[in-house]
């Protein structure tokens, strides 16, 4: 079956060793998995297109474990020596960022959502960090998508974790705070998914909601107070 060794002895096999006969494939990687376990091979690797998902039967019966999937394809794995897995958990945290803007009067750049949990709240624009996206560049986009506000980065203020296990999607949020600085000053706010937006006295709004800022907010709260 072709496949390729990764830098923990592992196997990689190739998508497009699936074929499109799901008997004979079957019969190709019980035969391969015989053979890679005799060889002291660790664990096995295989991405599943969604368009040839009628073969995943064949890969749980073999004892293949799901490890992510997206858009586009299912991850799967199977440990093949004996004694527990020491495969990796597949992606268990969101990575989230927060504009931290502040202009030259001490005014920082709030907004209100339309829409989820907190629409009454005035936070920090911000959002997820797409696959690919650095921190700095994922908080400048964010900013400038939800306030029309373009900005450089100046540093990383903190970083929180935030637990999401009661809600349908049980994983956890990474969320950082990164120091903006504005080179515009007029608001555009993004219509779709933002309520209201504006700059308000960054002491006020930090005696509003007592912020908790996570691991390096000491140094974010003696900046702010």
């Amino acid at each position: 079956m072709p496949h390729s060794l990764d830098p923990y002895n592992g196997i990689q096999i190739q998508s497009d060793a699936l074929g499109t006969d799901e008997i004979h494939f079957g019969k190709s990687l019980q035969y391969s998995l015989q053979k890679w376990q005799s060889d002291g091979r660790k664990g096995v690797w295989l991405a599943v297109p969604l368009e040839k998902t009628y073969f995943l039967p064949i890969l749980v019966e073999l004892g293949f474990q799901t490890y992510h999937c997206d858009e586009r394809r299912i991850v799967l794995n199977k440990w093949l020596p004996k004694g527990p897995s020491s495969l990796p958990r597949g992606p268990s945290h969101l990575v989230g960022v927060g504009g931290f803007v502040v202009n030259e009067k001490n005014q920082l750049l709030v907004v209100k959502e339309k829409h989820g949990p907190v629409t009454d709240v005035w936070k920090l624009p911000g959002g997820l960090v797409d696959p690919g996206e650095e921190l700095h560049e994922a908080a400048i986009r964010e900013v400038r998508e939800e306030t029309g506000i373009e900005t450089t980065f100046s540093s990383l203020l903190s970083v929180s974790t935030r637990h999401q296990a009661k809600h349908s999607i049980p994983t956890a949020d990474l969320y950082f705070i990164c120091l903006l600085r504005p080179l515009s000053a007029e608001i555009v706010r993004q219509e779709a998914e933002i309520a209201e937006a504006r700059w308000m006295d960054v002491r006020v709004w930090v005696c509003w909601y007592g912020i908790d800022w996570g691991v390096g907010g000491g140094v974010l709260g003696d900046w702010v107070l």
